[in-house]
């Protein structure tokens, strides 16, 4: 079956009046964000271009020493919960490959405290769900979890592309490599973009590596100047970046993109500031409870607590206000989703309430 995960949303009328008004005044967006989730399930999330994403992969893979893509098959990104009011899942990109393994492609622009805990929870929905009712344990197929990443997860290492499997840590004895995440750090390339951009301008025929290539990509989807730079000039004779290069612009070139650009920005915006207001009213909760309780361990202990129920409560009441906003904005609910972390049951439910 063919999956396009880029799936834009239709305007409505309030919608084309407004994207139309701040056409006329010059206020959409004119930059292109290539880190959004629109634009990356545009340019990667089609059956028609993955020869892109087959790029990119392989890309990872060559500069991890492993073997290479074929083919690549995109499937439904959403995994429905196999139980009542049991989590569902959302992949940004998810394809099987010749072999049959199954590969989850993910954006993730943010840390979060419980990231990699979430890496872990995809990466087995991913796996579990081959098995339908009765199949055996051996129709179960390797499943790969790729995460490019806008942050640095291990800081303190020059190392950016990283691959874990289940092994014993004191012999390394693998166990089975069904299971492998990689992560990729994108914020690490820079170093490498100028000195690729001064390998080209000394020799412009100069071949790419899978590690170039692999700059090359985070560079581009980082936004990052040299790297969007270098993605031009190689596209004159690199028939990847070119369509890259052509498809960002044939993107771009619809007003209505642009428009749900800017409600995406506005949205993480927000997303951003709720964060941090709830933080502060958490602290100044858990400051407050402790100081009444009047001793140093009342203190501490009430700090912490206060922090964590303020910011529960507090998160919980700004999420369900911001999903209300960009629902009377007529956005789409599996980004709503995404961006604030609720169900879509629950925004369904909100739609009804309001």
């Amino acid at each position: 079956m063919d999956f396009n995960h880029y799936a834009p949303v239709s305007l409505n009328e309030e919608q084309r009046r407004d994207m139309l008004e701040l056409q006329q005044a010059g206020k959409l967006p004119e930059k292109i964000n290539r880190s959004s989730d629109l634009f990356f399930k545009f340019l990667l999330g089609q059956q028609a271009r993955t020869p892109l994403l087959l790029d990119l992969i392989n890309s990872i893979f060559g500069t991890l020493g492993y073997c290479k893509l074929n083919t690549i098959e995109l499937l439904n990104t959403e995994i429905s919960p196999d139980a009542h009011k049991k989590k569902r899942v959302h992949f940004d990109i998810r394809g099987v490959d010749e072999n049959g393994r199954q590969l989850n492609i993910e954006l993730q622009k943010e840390f979060h405290s419980h990231f990699v805990s979430r890496c872990l929870f995809y990466w087995g929905k991913g796996y579990t769900q081959q098995l339908d009712a009765g199949k055996g344990f051996f129709n179960l197929k390797p499943t790969i979890m790729i995460s490019l990443l806008g942050f640095d997860m291990f800081k303190d290492e020059e190392l950016s592309v990283w691959d874990f499997i289940l092994m014993n840590p004191k012999t390394g004895k693998i166990l089975t490599r069904d299971e492998l995440l990689i992560y990729v750090e994108m914020e690490k390339i820079y170093d490498r973009l100028k000195i690729l951009r001064a390998k080209l301008k000394a020799a412009p025929d100069y071949d790419l590596t899978e590690d170039d290539r692999l700059a090359l990509w985070n560079g581009y989807i980082k936004n990052d100047e040299i790297g969007v730079e270098l993605v031009n000039q190689v596209a004159q004779k690199d028939k990847v970046f070119q369509e890259v290069q052509e498809t960002e612009t044939r993107y771009w070139s619809n007003p209505e993109n642009r428009y749900f650009q800017l409600m995406e920005q506005i949205a993480e915006l927000d997303h951003r500031a709720f964060i941090e207001d709830a933080e502060e009213r958490g602290l100044k909760q858990g400051m407050e409870q402790g100081i009444k309780q009047g001793l140093q361990q009342g203190i501490e202990q009430g700090i912490e607590q206060g922090i964590e129920q303020g910011m529960e409560q507090g998160i919980k009441q700004e999420k369900e206000t911001i999903a209300h906003t960009m629902l009377k904005n007529g956005m789409d609910i599996e980004l709503i989703s995404r961006i604030t972390g609720l169900s879509i049951e629950k925004i369904k439910n909100l739609q009804r309430k309001y």
